[in-house]
């Protein structure tokens, strides 16, 4: 359970830190610019951004605990509530209202019938510009071709790991 959480902010760090300043480095971006420290554009700071859990079991708390450090605000969509959640401040939410506050939405519940595809065009839509997906679950919770129109418009979205045939759906 530990790899796990680790391995979803080590994907989350590598997003908001190295993404397109290592790209804009390794271009030479660097060495041309006239101050010693060098960025392009605005970093993202966590720090008081919502995480969005979607489903706040074993995992779901421990991804709250690091969240909680870094400074972010927690917030959880699960069919029930856990009392180590509710300790560390974790906020209970409607499933409309996670897509709609998340900063960060992390998919991280087994794959159930309810929840397949639940990365829709239509929950899209309800979620900030901007806002960054990590599925630390099952790749068919989201709509492939959905997420790609979603890139290719105004707004963008990121999603990690997104492996259709994983594996096997919770039965």
């Amino acid at each position: 359970m530990m790899k796990v959480r680790e391995r979803l902010y080590g994907i989350l760090f590598s997003v908001v830190i190295l993404g397109h300043h290592s790209d804009s480095v390794y271009r030479g971006e660097w060495e041309s610019n006239v101050d010693w420290c060098y960025w392009d554009y605005p970093l993202i700071e966590l720090a008081g951004m919502t995480y969005g859990l979607l489903g706040c079991g074993n995992i779901g708390i421990h991804t709250a605990e690091i969240a909680k450090a870094l400074g972010m605000h927690v917030i959880a969509y699960d069919g029930r509530q856990r009392e180590e959640a509710l300790a560390l401040g974790v906020e209970y939410v409607e499933l409309d209202e996670l897509f709609a506050r998340s900063d960060v939405l992390g998919l991280q519940m087994p794959l159930f019938p309810f929840n397949t595809g639940i990365i829709n065009k239509e929950n899209i839509a309800k979620m900030k510009d901007g806002v960054i997906i990590i599925n630390n679950s099952r790749g068919q919770m989201v709509v492939e071709q959905d997420l790609a129109d979603a890139l290719n418009s105004v707004s963008w979205i990121l999603q990690l790991r997104m492996l259709k045939h994983s594996l096997p759906a919770h039965q």
